[in-house]
């Protein structure tokens, strides 16, 4: 398999659980590989930036979300997170 395949995999999960370690798991890909590819290679580089980002911003609104509906059902204790 090309590097490319194995890289657009890890960046799709990368979107889905920002957490490196947990995304080179899924991929079979290691971590050196990975940091190796975002040194060598701007545009990976950039991609990786891109997805960690979006994978973040994605764990916080399913984290809001959560606490959202928690404060609908009248369970105030968890207004206290999300200071």
């Amino acid at each position: 398999m090309k590097k490319t395949k194995y890289s657009k995999q890890f960046l799709e999960e990368l979107k889905k659980v920002p957490i490196v370690q947990v995304a080179c798991e899924k991929t079979g890909i290691s971590r050196n590989t990975v940091y190796r590819w975002k040194l060598e290679d701007k545009e990976f580089s950039k991609a990786f930036d891109e997805a960690l980002a979006d994978g973040v911003a994605f764990v916080n609104d399913m984290g809001e979300s959560q606490l959202l509906q928690l404060i609908k059902e009248k369970k105030l204790l968890s207004c206290s997170f999300l200071a």
